[in-house]
């Protein structure tokens, strides 16, 4: 009985994971405004927002227009579940078991937003370090170890909990001293800011463009934003797997569905936009075939 109330709050918790997925990386409010389609822009019922049940109900559409749901959001709401389930049972419950939920949730939402724009926002990993490093201690029992590097003969009768402390915080500083010395390293020696900087700076600098009247209007901004900073044309013809059909399905976030849809009422299914060739003109005089 305990693991069925465990893995539904671990779906609840996975749809709420899939808003942050989708609107963090764009700078937007996680609680305003309410789950919407991107396309008709109707609220979302509460009854069309249980976890996986609503969008087996719908066939992975909205009830309202139609629109494709992606099937990243059941994904990430049963991976969520299933998550908490093991939590659960390896740990039992209490407060260690909530932090390493909270920490794989996380993950979850780090792992997929580093996939589509290839960063890992801010607003998820500082409060984490700060929570880890200040309630870690309390609950971990794998800080519970002597200190490494032989510091425990310099404090052979140090309080238990400072010793979880002083775990934590070497553990937080193992990690993340490496991966910053990368990205300092690497913006020395290139000029380029590393560890996503860049990649996320293309993104923001065509996703705040304001031509969204139109599918076709948002395509022609995109493509022309994306091509000025990358100077390539960043769209294929190749379909989306179903775990990154969020970038071109229903998310949160119009701009994307729009790529889809563009691209289906310009040609044939299956084909891109194309840009016509420029007409160049003959070298020689024009010459006319004798009258037969």
């Amino acid at each position: 009985m305990i693991y069925a109330v465990v893995f539904i709050f671990g779906l609840l918790v996975g749809s709420f994971l899939n808003v942050c997925i989708v609107r963090l990386p764009r700078d937007r409010s996680i609680v305003n405004p309410p789950s919407h389609c991107p396309r008709c822009k109707s609220s979302i019922k509460f009854y069309d927002n249980i976890p996986i049940v609503s969008f087996l109900l719908l066939r992975g559409k909205c009830r309202s227009c139609g629109e494709p749901i992606s099937w990243r959001y059941p994904f990430v709401e049963l991976a969520n579940g299933l998550f908490y389930v093991w939590i659960v049972s390896e740990f039992g419950i209490g407060g260690e078991a909530f932090l390493v939920m909270a920490f794989c949730s996380s993950l979850i939402v780090i792992t997929f937003i580093d996939f589509d724009f290839q960063i890992i926002p801010d607003v998820i990993t500082f409060p984490g370090m700060l929570l880890g490093v200040m309630i870690g201690p309390f609950f971990m029992s794998t800080l519970n170890v002597p200190l490494p590097f032989n510091l425990g003969h310099f404090m052979p009768h140090a309080w238990p909990l400072l010793v979880n402390f002083l775990n934590s915080v070497i553990g937080l500083l193992g990690g993340a001293l490496p991966l910053l010395a990368i990205g300092w390293i690497w913006e020395k020696l290139r000029h380029v800011e590393a560890m996503g900087g860049a990649v996320a700076a293309i993104e923001q600098s065509y996703m705040k463009r304001k031509l969204v009247e139109s599918n076709s209007g948002r395509l022609a901004a995109i493509e022309s934003g994306a091509q000025k900073v990358v100077g390539v044309n960043c769209f294929t013809e190749s379909a989306p797997s179903p775990l990154t059909a969020g970038a071109d399905g229903f998310v949160e976030d119009g701009l994307w569905t729009g790529i889809g849809r563009a691209r289906s009422g310009a040609g044939a299914a299956g084909s891109s936009p194309r840009v016509p060739a420029p007409r160049t003109r003959s070298a020689g005089p024009a010459t006319r075939s004798p009258p037969g």
